[in-house]
């Protein structure tokens, strides 16, 4: 096992750390099933790894500052990327 000391220091590189990106990914896998299934918010939670729903919309608050609504009403899709509108 490794000690304290041992462990690897991400602070020091570039971009986000390792936990911050896996929820990144877990988002923008979410933000995908929002736009291409039909499934309720709280399967997609489920099926992303989110603990619960409410876990979920707490993400989409702090990744995108809208309500779950506004945020499904803002999506599209091009070629398989899924994009969120933004008004100004």
């Amino acid at each position: 096992m490794l000690g304290e000391k041992d462990k690897p220091d991400f602070s020091t590189l570039p971009g986000p750390l390792p936990k911050e990106y896996i929820k990144i990914i877990r988002f923008r896998k979410a933000l995908w099933q929002m736009q291409q299934t039909k499934n309720s918010f709280t399967e997609i939670a489920h099926d992303c790894g989110y603990y619960d729903q409410s876990h979920f919309i707490k993400d989409i608050r702090l990744f995108t500052r809208m309500t779950p609504k506004q945020l499904h009403q803002s999506l599209y899709c091009i070629e398989d990327n899924v994009l969120v509108s933004v008004q100004s």
